[in-house]
Protein backbone atom coordinates (compact mmCIF):
# COMPACT_ATOMS: atom_id res chain seq x y z
CA UNK A 1 0.00 0.00 0.00
CA UNK A 2 2.86 2.40 0.81
CA UNK A 3 4.36 1.71 -2.61
CA UNK A 4 1.10 2.75 -4.31
CA UNK A 5 1.13 6.07 -2.42
CA UNK A 6 4.77 6.60 -3.34
CA UNK A 7 4.07 5.95 -7.02
CA UNK A 8 1.12 8.35 -6.98
CA UNK A 9 3.18 11.02 -5.21
CA UNK A 10 6.09 10.70 -7.65
CA UNK A 11 3.72 10.80 -10.61
CA UNK A 12 2.10 13.99 -9.33
CA UNK A 13 5.48 15.63 -8.78
CA UNK A 14 6.72 14.70 -12.24
CA UNK A 15 3.60 16.13 -13.90
CA UNK A 16 4.03 19.36 -11.98
CA UNK A 17 7.65 19.74 -13.10
CA UNK A 18 6.81 18.99 -16.75
CA UNK A 19 4.09 21.60 -16.74
CA UNK A 20 6.53 24.22 -15.38
CA UNK A 21 9.15 23.44 -18.02
CA UNK A 22 6.74 23.29 -20.96
CA UNK A 23 4.68 26.29 -19.92
CA UNK A 24 2.71 27.89 -22.69
CA UNK A 25 1.98 31.01 -20.70
CA UNK A 26 2.29 34.22 -22.67
CA UNK A 27 3.58 37.53 -21.33
CA UNK A 28 1.97 40.21 -23.52
CA UNK A 29 2.42 43.97 -23.51
CA UNK A 30 -0.46 45.91 -25.05
CA UNK A 31 -1.25 49.44 -26.15
CA UNK A 32 -4.70 51.04 -26.19
CA UNK A 33 -4.97 53.86 -28.71
CA UNK A 34 -7.30 56.47 -27.19
CA UNK A 35 -6.41 59.06 -29.85
CA UNK A 36 -8.59 60.01 -32.79
CA UNK A 37 -5.92 58.91 -35.29
CA UNK A 38 -4.02 55.70 -36.06
CA UNK A 39 -0.59 55.14 -34.52
CA UNK A 40 2.40 52.89 -34.94
CA UNK A 41 5.18 52.11 -32.51
CA UNK A 42 8.79 51.16 -31.91
CA UNK A 43 9.58 49.12 -28.79
CA UNK A 44 13.23 49.62 -27.77
CA UNK A 45 14.02 46.23 -26.25
CA UNK A 46 17.72 46.22 -27.04
CA UNK A 47 17.36 42.54 -27.91
CA UNK A 48 19.36 42.51 -31.13
CA UNK A 49 16.33 43.18 -33.32
CA UNK A 50 15.42 46.44 -31.62
CA UNK A 51 18.89 47.91 -31.62
CA UNK A 52 18.46 50.67 -29.06
CA UNK A 53 17.63 50.52 -25.37
CA UNK A 54 17.27 53.13 -22.64
CA UNK A 55 19.22 55.28 -21.76
CA UNK A 56 19.81 55.48 -25.53
CA UNK A 57 16.62 57.22 -26.63
CA UNK A 58 17.69 57.78 -30.22
CA UNK A 59 15.72 56.17 -32.98
CA UNK A 60 17.38 53.20 -34.67
CA UNK A 61 19.47 53.70 -37.80
CA UNK A 62 17.06 51.66 -39.91
CA UNK A 63 13.30 51.76 -39.94
CA UNK A 64 12.56 48.60 -37.91
CA UNK A 65 9.39 49.61 -36.13
CA UNK A 66 6.31 47.45 -36.25
CA UNK A 67 4.07 47.35 -39.30
CA UNK A 68 1.09 47.13 -36.96
CA UNK A 69 -1.24 50.10 -37.31
CA UNK A 70 -3.36 50.64 -34.21
CA UNK A 71 -6.65 52.27 -35.16
CA UNK A 72 -8.37 54.82 -32.94
CA UNK A 73 -10.09 53.18 -29.98
CA UNK A 74 -8.35 49.83 -30.55
CA UNK A 75 -6.03 47.72 -28.44
CA UNK A 76 -3.05 45.88 -29.91
CA UNK A 77 -0.44 43.54 -28.50
CA UNK A 78 2.97 45.16 -28.89
CA UNK A 79 4.97 42.19 -27.73
CA UNK A 80 4.04 38.69 -26.70
CA UNK A 81 6.55 36.11 -25.60
CA UNK A 82 7.09 33.07 -23.45
CA UNK A 83 9.73 34.82 -21.34
CA UNK A 84 8.74 36.69 -18.19
CA UNK A 85 9.18 40.44 -18.32
CA UNK A 86 11.44 40.29 -15.27
CA UNK A 87 13.88 38.21 -17.32
CA UNK A 88 13.64 40.53 -20.33
CA UNK A 89 14.42 43.54 -18.15
CA UNK A 90 17.34 41.75 -16.56
CA UNK A 91 18.83 40.38 -19.78
CA UNK A 92 18.22 43.10 -22.38
CA UNK A 93 17.57 46.43 -20.66
CA UNK A 94 20.64 47.99 -19.06
CA UNK A 95 18.78 50.62 -17.01
CA UNK A 96 15.59 48.85 -15.86
CA UNK A 97 13.67 50.98 -18.35
CA UNK A 98 11.78 50.06 -21.49
CA UNK A 99 11.25 52.81 -24.07
CA UNK A 100 8.19 52.84 -26.29
CA UNK A 101 7.97 55.33 -29.15
CA UNK A 102 4.58 56.27 -30.61
CA UNK A 103 4.31 57.65 -34.16
CA UNK A 104 1.37 59.06 -36.07
CA UNK A 105 0.80 56.58 -38.90
CA UNK A 106 0.58 59.47 -41.40
CA UNK A 107 4.02 60.73 -40.36
CA UNK A 108 5.54 57.42 -41.37
CA UNK A 109 3.85 57.65 -44.77
CA UNK A 110 4.74 61.30 -45.37
CA UNK A 111 8.40 61.46 -44.28
CA UNK A 112 11.50 59.41 -44.93
CA UNK A 113 13.02 57.54 -42.00
CA UNK A 114 16.00 59.92 -42.07
CA UNK A 115 13.67 62.92 -41.74
CA UNK A 116 11.82 61.24 -38.88
CA UNK A 117 15.10 60.54 -37.06
CA UNK A 118 16.58 64.00 -37.64
CA UNK A 119 13.38 65.79 -36.60
CA UNK A 120 12.61 63.23 -33.85
CA UNK A 121 9.05 63.11 -35.19
CA UNK A 122 7.74 61.08 -32.27
CA UNK A 123 4.31 61.77 -30.83
CA UNK A 124 5.26 60.41 -27.44
CA UNK A 125 7.99 58.40 -25.80
CA UNK A 126 7.23 56.30 -22.75
CA UNK A 127 10.11 55.28 -20.49
CA UNK A 128 8.67 52.53 -18.32
CA UNK A 129 10.16 50.58 -15.46
CA UNK A 130 9.17 47.04 -14.62
CA UNK A 131 7.16 48.42 -11.69
CA UNK A 132 5.37 50.87 -14.02
CA UNK A 133 4.30 48.00 -16.27
CA UNK A 134 3.14 45.90 -13.34
CA UNK A 135 1.01 48.81 -12.09
CA UNK A 136 -0.69 49.11 -15.49
CA UNK A 137 -1.14 45.34 -15.74
CA UNK A 138 1.00 45.33 -18.90
CA UNK A 139 -1.37 47.68 -20.77
CA UNK A 140 -0.24 51.15 -21.87
CA UNK A 141 -2.83 53.78 -22.67
CA UNK A 142 -2.01 56.36 -25.34
CA UNK A 143 -2.23 59.32 -24.95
Amino acid sequence: MKINYLIILLSMLSFTKCRDIASDKDYPLSLVNNASYAVRYYLALGDGYATTAYPDTTLPVNNIFSDVIIAPGKKAILYNGKVKWEEIFQKFLPADTLSLFIFHSDTLKKYSWDDIKKGYKVLRRYDLSLDDLKLTNWVINYP
